[in-house]
């Protein structure tokens, strides 16, 4: 018997300006998110693995200049 799928969370980071760290708060609590991010330099680069959010939520994630990163946990 198949059962009910785990929910997941997904997030979509578009950043036309310069780069640097967005906290991200009011995520699942310690959840590992897999990371990718595209650039001009490069498309669905995932630079590492995991990035764990805590256990209040938060998760704090680099972010390159004019880029979209893509979280999903």
């Amino acid at each position: 018997a198949a059962g009910r799928a785990k929910a997941r969370t997904a997030v979509v980071l578009v950043n036309r300006g310069g780069a640097g760290p967005v906290t991200l708060t009011g995520l699942p609590k310690n959840v590992g998110f897999t990371l990718e991010r595209s650039t001009a330099a490069g498309q669905n680069v995932s630079p590492r693995r995991f990035y764990p959010s805590d256990k209040a939520g938060r998760l704090v994630v680099p972010v390159p200049a004019r880029s979209v990163v893509t979280l999903i946990g």
